[in-house]
């Protein structure tokens, strides 16, 4: 599967249910529907510009939907967590949510929409690995009133920062972080792939607050424009779109940028030992995980052609229809790092010992065996089809623009990204499989139920420990 629709899925299905509602009202109001036909006729000019505070900004004019897609983007995710303050960034999120604004007080934004007769929307907040990002779809006639909102809590939100408004929000991170409804066994997965001392490795979430002058000082850091993307796509005019971000973000003080970090190895694995994680169904799913190439690299773009080729073998290897979930492959890409997880379920007649086989002799053949060009061509043929479709579509265009311009790329990268699909051979699958699919840098897990954690199937260590060496 893509990397996009795998990086943030939880939180593109949000950013979709926003841009669905807002089809959905404009609908019952009367509003003409959008024809597919002729689409592309009606997308306008795509413009990145710097403003002197630092804020990247890009506008993409779109005319089939009469809404516009805004998303504030700061490059500062649980990467940039420091070590001893796990949390700081989601504690930040909830602050730039929550916390007063010299203009607008806590719990006022409805009522100030409302006093202008204006529908209020939702705002979404998503503190994320590599950055967090506040996403909106609006009616393109609330389009300044939305650009003022925004304007006012970047360069403001600092002023309801105060102490006790720390302990209040931190306690809520905390609060979250424990309830089991929002556990993510990725995240936990990924940790463990990667080893302590990496940024995306294990960090225990202390339960005390941080003091407030150093989430200030975080804060200050991390979320001023200088660090900031802001990505509008939809119904508007670029010129005027220009003229209006100008006059409410160009003013905004702003500190220096930070500098990024580059991709980080990760950390030698104390135990080659098979884990068993809670999260399971009634059946155990056997997991093997490697940490491989950062989003965007060459063999990042690679590894979407292995994820499809190998999660059509095992359906096709266990009988089952692509509807399935009993099966997957996943290419998780992110900054520093991504993760390469295959796995599949228990069921009668095919225990963990026989799955557990059963995913690594799929991936030895990867590695040993050139790809039939047929099933090559099939798997270039389904990612440039999901891709563009997915570019077709207004939140995704948008979501697409913000993963290319996070990594430095430009944000009409899509052609270049689908170019770099086109240039996958059976040649480069083979060589990225030797080179990361190992036994020897290969996490196995094994996800149970809760009576099943602390006993239950064994994983064979034997088998693990043999395959890929000759």
């Amino acid at each position: 599967m893509g990397a996009f629709h795998l990086r943030q899925a939880a939180a593109l299905a949000g950013f979709l249910s926003l841009f669905v509602a807002h089809r959905t009202v404009l609908a019952e109001a009367g509003a003409a529907p959008v024809q597919v036909a002729g689409a592309s006729q009606r997308r306008g000019p795509m413009e990145t510009i710097e403003l002197a505070n630092g804020l990247r900004v890009v506008l993409a004019e779109d005319h089939r939907a009469p809404v516009v897609v805004l998303s504030v983007v700061y490059l500062a995710g649980e990467q940039h967590d420091p070590a001893d303050v796990p949390g700081m960034g989601a504690l930040a999120m909830r602050l730039l949510e929550n916390a007063s604004t010299r203009h607008v007080g806590l719990g006022q934004r409805e009522s100030v929409l409302k006093a202008l007769g204006v529908a209020p929307w939702e705002v979404n907040f998503v503190h994320a690995s590599d950055y967090s990002y506040a996403h909106q779809v609006v009616p393109r006639e609330q389009l300044e009133l939305m650009l003022w909102l925004e304007s006012d809590r970047m360069g403001f939100f600092l002023d309801g920062v105060r102490p006790k408004v720390v302990e209040s929000e931190y306690a809520a991170v905390v609060e979250e972080a424990l309830d089991p409804a929002n556990r993510d066994v990725s995240r936990e997965l990924r940790a463990l792939v990667f080893g302590a001392g990496h940024p995306y490795g294990p960090r225990p979430r202390p339960e005390v607050p941080p003091p407030e002058p150093r989430v200030r000082a975080h804060l200050q850091r991390y979320f001023s424009p200088a660090n900031a993307f802001l990505v509008l796509a939809g119904d508007f005019a670029t010129v005027e779109a220009r003229a209006m971000v100008q006059r409410y973000f160009g003013t905004l003080a702003s500190a220096p940028r930070p500098p990024q970090r580059a991709p980080v190895p990760p950390a030698p694995r104390e135990s080659r030992a098979p884990v068993r994680l809670l999260g399971g169904g009634e059946s155990p799913t056997v997991v093997l995980a490697w940490p491989t190439a950062a989003f965007l690299s060459e063999d990042d773009v690679v590894f979407d052609a292995v994820a499809r080729v190998l999660e059509t073998r095992l359906r096709q290897r266990f009988g089952e229809g692509l509807e399935s979930r009993r099966a997957g492959v996943q290419q998780r890409s992110l900054q520093l790092g991504s993760m390469f997880t295959v796995s599949a379920t228990t069921r009668q007649g095919l225990g963990v010992e026989a799955v557990q086989r059963a995913l690594e002799e799929e991936v030895a053949r990867l590695r040993d065996t050139d790809v039939a060009e047929a099933e090559l061509q099939s798997t270039r043929l389904e990612l440039l089809r999901y891709t563009a479709v997915q570019g077709d579509v207004l939140p995704h265009r948008a979501w697409q623009i913000v993963s290319f311009v996070t990594q430095g790329r430009p944000a009409d990268h899509l052609g270049g990204y689908l170019d770099s699909y086109r240039g996958v051979t059976a040649a480069s699958l083979r060589r990225i499989a030797a080179r990361y699919l190992t036994a020897e840098r290969c996490l196995v897990a094994l996800l149970v139920s809760a009576s099943d954690l602390e006993s239950g199937p064994d994983l064979d260590e034997g088998f693990v420990a043999r395959v890929g060496r000759n």
